[in-house]
């Protein structure tokens, strides 16, 4: 956990102000509408900056109360004693060993339209146990790597916005190993095109 740990730190100096990085014309867009880039954290590392959960706030009222982090949690009994934790955001999840494979179930997804508010693409591969047994040397890591620049040309494709085939949040493992972060944030250069 401490390494995970240190890489978030070092991930979260690297790219805090990424909201700041966004052109004006955009600090009053509804989150669900901007391209957010994503991943697994811990509530500690993040504490002093979550947002208290209510209506999908733009970038201006996070600003104003000094926050930048929505975190999402399943099961109701938490969310309910934690003003800081949103219910549950609809996860594309592929449960896939393939780059390939990931890729057509998220256009599969976005086919059918986006989910209402806040929801999230993840670009994550899955081990699976058949995968496991025939490589008993490698890790998520190593399965993961090699597939970066697909899923990076993937997510550089994507669009923000409100219509059906527009991504929001994209969350991913590993995404300080290469340019996912500034990737997901210059998605949103797109919505001054509109």
């Amino acid at each position: 956990m401490g390494s995970t740990s240190c890489g978030f730190q070092s991930l979260r100096a690297t790219n805090a102000n990424w909201m700041s990085q966004l052109c004006p014309r955009l600090w009053d867009v509804p989150l669900h509408h901007l391209s957010i880039p994503g991943h697994h954290s811990c509530r500690n590392i993040f504490a002093d900056m979550l947002c208290p959960r209510g209506e999908v706030p733009t970038l201006r009222q996070l600003w104003a109360c000094g926050r930048q982090v929505v975190l999402s949690y399943e099961a109701p009994d938490p969310v309910s004693r934690h003003p800081e934790l949103w219910p549950a955001v609809p996860y594309w999840w592929g449960d896939k060993v393939k780059t390939g494979e990931l890729i057509r179930y998220l256009e599969t997804m976005k086919s059918g339209g986006r989910p209402d508010g806040l929801f999230v693409a993840g670009i994550n591969l899955t081990e699976n146990l058949g995968y496991v047994l025939a490589h008993p040397s490698q890790s998520l890591e190593t399965m993961t790597l090699p597939g970066l620049p697909c899923l990076g040309a993937w997510v550089r494709e994507q669009c923000p916005g409100p219509s059906a085939r527009c991504t929001n949040i994209i969350a991913g493992d590993f995404i300080g190993a290469d340019s996912f972060v500034s990737d997901v944030i210059r998605l949103n250069d797109k919505l001054l095109a509109c």
